[in-house]
């Protein structure tokens, strides 16, 4: 809860299921989370973390016009039918609906989906690691239908491996990118048509900027940058490392750079970033590279510019 905001959702249906229990469960619960937001909250002042800045930036800015959850409807339609029906999510949709019909009555289950279904429509990113909350509670019903008709082991082994035979694999080959990682070649990048580095390539940028920076150097990286940024081991010149568009991000983000001016600044030459950032953001990193920073080169479609000695 005290990092995912979507946590709530969950919490809400233990509250809920508690009140089946006794009245000293119900109390147990609600001291539980008020211990651990108070001890939560005590941690941060301790760290010098200000707990209205807390608020403000990490629930409050979410929200509203220029946020991360700004969409319109078409997005959002759009986005909700991608993630519920163009992914393996709707394999467990069977079995949810078999679970409602053998039980014959919303328990803490489908309460547990339902609330977490309702989170993921009201953040409304339609992100694929949404789904982290929604598999719990359909993967608990899948079992019981199993377990209920008396479905054989190896039958539901068999069926798993079959329809997530190609994910199955992926976390050995991820681990396998983790230190090998997949080579781009410079050439495919930097003309004409621009287009958005994908992951290996933002890994790759993300390790030169490591490796042609000091540890102690700031570097900004222009839009929806995180990936490089994390990979660069570097520092954001402000509390942003990924824009974002309110009128308060915005403000906190120019009073950031006043005075606090990154070594290295990469601006994205792809169609993307024309799109998706307001063009005051824009030509606001524009006049700062043009006054303070030449351009030393370009690399996986982002120009690269360092400041002026």
């Amino acid at each position: 809860m005290g990092f995912r905001l979507s946590g709530v959702f969950g919490i809400i249906t233990l509250f809920i299921a508690s009140f089946n229990k006794t009245r000293n469960c119900t109390l147990a619960f609600c001291l539980g989370v008020l211990s651990g937001t108070v001890f939560l909250g005590a941690i941060l002042l301790l760290a010098g973390i200000n707990l209205r800045d807390v608020y403000v930036y990490g629930f409050a800015d979410n929200f509203g016009q220029g946020s991360t959850t700004d969409h319109n409807f078409l997005w959002r339609a759009t986005q909700f039918h991608n993630l519920f029906f163009y992914s393996e999510v709707i394999l467990f949709y069977p079995l949810a609906v078999a679970y409602v019909f053998i039980n014959r009555k919303v328990d803490w289950l489908v309460l547990w989906a339902i609330f977490e279904f309702a989170g993921i429509n009201i953040i409304g990113n339609y992100a694929r690691v949404d789904l982290k909350g929604l598999l719990p509670p359909l993967s608990l019903m899948g079992s019981l239908v199993n377990a209920r008709l008396n479905v054989p082991l190896k039958y539901s082994l068999i069926v798993i491996w079959v329809c997530f035979s190609p994910k199955i694999v992926e976390p050995f080959l991820n681990f396998t990118r983790l230190f090998t990682g997949e080579f781009q070649k410079a050439e495919n990048y930097c003309h004409e048509p621009f287009i958005q580095p994908d992951e290996s390539a933002g890994r790759q940028l993300g390790l030169w900027i490591r490796a042609n920076t000091k540890p102690q150097e700031k570097v900004l990286v222009a839009g929806y940058g995180s990936q490089v940024q994390v990979y660069s081991e570097r520092i954001s010149p402000g509390i942003y490392f990924n824009a974002t568009q309110t009128q308060i991000a915005k403000d906190r983000f120019y009073r950031d750079l006043s005075g606090n001016e990154p070594q290295m600044i990469l601006v994205p030459l792809f169609p993307e970033y024309q799109q998706y950032i307001d063009a005051d953001l824009r030509q606001y990193i524009g006049r700062l590279v043009a006054k303070d920073y030449y351009l030393d080169r370009c690399m996986f479609n982002y120009n690269v510019y360092r400041i002026k000695k």
